[in-house]
């Protein structure tokens, strides 16, 4: 019987990721963050980068340290994120957005969240749900 081709063997980058975002779910936070630093000395890979500053971004928010995040999460934009990634910090910072001054730019993340080619359906899904809040608060 054939065998099916090995997948590839993961990175030290993507093993540390798996690693932070671990710590990350299990709400520890500080562990988390300093592993999602240490990923930035391992790879000068954009994509690895922005998923460092979307784990680093998501920690600021539990830490409720939304101007933090909001920095973050653009940053990680810059750096040619993946779908998930991209999508999702869309998603996060439409929800920064609603409720300030101008919910209307939490619009625009949500819509830029579903151009997203390849996002993922929670992605979507969550975009639409936040579309929809904003149109009930009118």
């Amino acid at each position: 019987s054939a065998q099916p081709a090995p997948a590839p063997e993961p990175t030290p980058a993507d093993k540390a990721l798996a690693d932070a975002e671990k710590l990350y779910a299990g709400r520890d936070l500080d562990p988390a963050r300093e592993k999602f630093l240490s990923i930035l000395k391992l790879t000068d890979a954009k994509p690895v980068h922005a998923r460092v500053y979307y784990g680093l971004a998501r920690i600021a928010v539990l830490q409720k340290n939304l101007d933090l995040a909001e920095q973050l999460f653009r940053k990680t934009l810059e750096l040619s994120p993946d779908p998930h990634t991209r999508s999702w910090t869309e998603v996060y910072l439409g929800r920064l957005y609603e409720n300030t001054e101008t919910p209307q730019d939490a619009l625009e993340h949500y819509k830029s969240a579903l151009a997203t080619d390849g996002a993922p359906g929670g992605a979507k899904q969550a975009a639409v749900e936040g579309i929809r809040k904003l149109e009930q608060k009118k």
